[in-house]
């Protein structure tokens, strides 16, 4: 039944509202949909997260978190129904949550057959405890808190994931090279220095850094900047040896006094997408490794980037 809810549930790559105007009328259109769901409905926990998955969820996310949030609240739906054998919302208690992780801890992947790992795990209790978090807010439930003693799976401390000191410093050379090398049409180094520092520097997720706009830009700093994973407004975050870059981009904007206007745009003068961050990499890493051994192939993502962020800081 859910799952043939949220599948004709259409995800979208819809770009996240900005503004207070939005933030309030977001609270006015989630008080008309809880107050215009029928008495039948308020009972049923599947009506409520189809409910959740299209006011949070839909075009407020990059498309590939909205359908893990969609398979998040589908796995949780299916363990519910499967255990309690109904949906009534007041079964939902904490002792029903507390069982979800290790339940999910012994199943397999229908994709890899393989278990699911720990962190898989805690980043669908995660998703649940967001759902239940807004949910106790709209339709408080019989038994109470239904998270108390809910904790995540302990796991090892997860592995480095981002680029080392070497790497990023054999990155740089590569950046000037192509700023000097590079002066076709079709090509805009800047455009990639200013993306390589904005990613390495302020831990900017892809989605929140294409989403950026002129006017959240200026003294250095990133202003209003709306953080897709918590859906919470960080005022200021600094750009360090960025904005040398960034304002050497800027100067050859034709859009630099909109406000509105994309900060990061591709050669056709649309908004950059994620997929273009990836084809940026691509293009450093090809750079990079032209000074490289042979069968040294140098590879790395905006994620990466993202979390190198902690190199920085490492003595």
């Amino acid at each position: 039944m859910l799952n043939s809810l949220l599948t004709t549930t259409k995800i979208t790559e819809k770009q996240p509202e900005f503004g207070m105007d939005n933030v309030f009328n977001g609270q006015f259109k989630e008080k008309v949909s809880v107050g215009l769901m029928q008495y039948s409905q308020k009972n049923s926990l599947s009506a409520w997260v189809v409910l959740y998955f299209k006011l949070h969820v839909i075009g407020g996310a990059p498309v590939k978190t909205q359908q893990a949030k969609k398979c998040d609240l589908e796995k949780f739906m299916q363990f519910f129904t499967k255990e309690l054998g109904h949906e009534q919302i007041d079964g939902w208690t904490s002792a029903v949550t507390k069982a979800l992780p290790n339940e999910l801890s012994t199943a397999k992947s229908p994709i890899s057959g393989n278990h699911y790992q720990v962190t898989t795990v805690n980043r669908i209790m995660a998703t649940v405890r967001y759902f239940a978090g807004w949910l106790i807010k709209q339709r408080p439930l019989m038994a109470g808190d239904h998270l108390a003693g809910v904790k995540d799976l302990h796991c090892d401390e997860p592995e480095w994931n981002g680029l080392n000191n070497i790497q990023i410093l054999r990155l740089k050379p590569a950046i000037e090279q192509r700023i000097k090398a590079c002066g076709k049409q079709n090509q805009n180094s800047l455009l990639e220095a200013a993306v390589f520092y904005l990613l390495l520097q302020t831990g900017l997720r892809e989605s929140e850094l294409v989403a950026l706009n002129l006017g959240q830009y200026y003294n250095k700093s990133l202003y209003q900047v709306l953080r897709t994973k918590n859906k919470r407004v960080s005022g200021k975050v600094p750009v360090p040896q960025g904005a040398e870059c960034l304002e050497r981009y800027l100067a050859f904007s034709a859009d630099a006094t909109l406000p509105e206007a994309p900060l990061f745009k591709s050669r056709y003068g649309k908004r950059l997408k994620a997929q273009d961050l990836f084809r940026i990499c691509k293009s450093l890493a090809k750079q990079t490794a032209v000074f490289l051994e042979p069968g040294q192939p140098f590879r790395f993502t905006p994620q990466k980037l993202q979390e190198s962020i902690e190199a920085l800081f490492i003595t």
